[in-house]
């Protein structure tokens, strides 16, 4: 089963007691303060369950995470 979070980025897909959280910000999978914040939120309600035994981070594309995005307006410099 896949599910959408709030956030486009980041997709959870279950198969029975596994969890694959996909990141999903091409082209390079840069990562914001709000989308650690609300990535580290759905960890924790995903540690919750107590059906998962196991959560896979993932991502799509090359690059795990090529690091902040530095040029967004909710990049490292916001709140």
């Amino acid at each position: 089963m896949t599910t959408t979070t709030e956030r486009p980025e980041i997709t959870v897909e279950k198969t029975g007691h596994i969890a694959v959280v996909t990141l999903d910000r091409p082209p390079n999978n840069h990562v914001s303060v709000p989308l650690m914040r609300d990535l580290a939120d759905l960890l924790e309600k995903i540690d919750g369950d107590d059906t998962v035994r196991a959560v896979v981070l993932a991502s799509a594309g090359k690059a795990f995470c090529a690091g902040a995005d530095l040029v967004a307006p909710d990049g490292v410099g916001g709140s």
